[in-house]
């Protein structure tokens, strides 16, 4: 972004498409296919889920799905990580 006022609205439009696609509003099973596939590339979609399974059924949580989002924030913090270097080194 190139002002503040434009990184904020990044954020909360960020923040609006992860809580509306994440099944947090509406039940996964409602949205359309492609949608529905869609919203599992969002790692809002997995702590929900991991969310529900503890605090609301007070089991234990998927494996799968917390290795699925510990895998997402390893990638995440890689891509980071990586463009950090690149900056610096342009400078």
């Amino acid at each position: 972004s190139r002002s503040d006022s434009q990184a904020v609205q990044y954020t909360m439009l960020t923040l609006l498409v992860s809580v509306f696609f994440s099944g947090f509003l509406m039940n996964l099973n409602l949205f359309a296919e492609p949608v529905r596939s869609l919203s599992w590339g969002i790692p809002t979609t997995y702590g929900i889920n991991l969310l529900r399974a503890i605090a609301l059924r007070g089991g234990l949580p998927d494996m799968t799905l917390l290795g699925v989002l510990g895998l997402i924030g390893v990638v995440f913090f890689l891509l980071a990580w990586l463009m950090l270097r690149r900056l610096i080194a342009n400078h």
